[in-house]
């Protein structure tokens, strides 16, 4: 069983969007278990969050000039990273 509570200030969805994709699965650390990337409440930091022992770890956060407001992707090629677009119309790659 995880520890759930131990995760805070996240979101997922902003109410008023169409956008339902603001989060992805990749295994960035090499361990065998996907890890979530996922804004954080505000959406001006991508967090990256996955499973150690048996509990939920934040692995990487990443500080954004503006807030999430696209589907977060998971990059194709090279080094496990993710695509974020930001609402003042940039597009970063994050690499944790």
């Amino acid at each position: 069983m995880f520890e759930l509570a131990g995760i805070r200030d996240f979101s997922n969805h902003v109410i008023g969007s169409r956008e339902l994709r603001l989060s992805a699965l990749a295994d960035v650390d090499g361990n065998g278990r996907a890890d979530l990337a996922v804004p954080s409440a505000d959406r001006r930091t991508l967090r990256i969050v996955g499973v150690r022992g048996e509990r939920l770890r934040e692995i990487a956060s990443a500080r954004l000039p503006a807030a999430i407001d696209k589907a977060i992707d998971v990059q194709a090629s090279g080094t496990q990273g993710f695509v974020v677009g930001l609402e003042d119309g940039s597009v970063y790659l994050v690499h944790p």
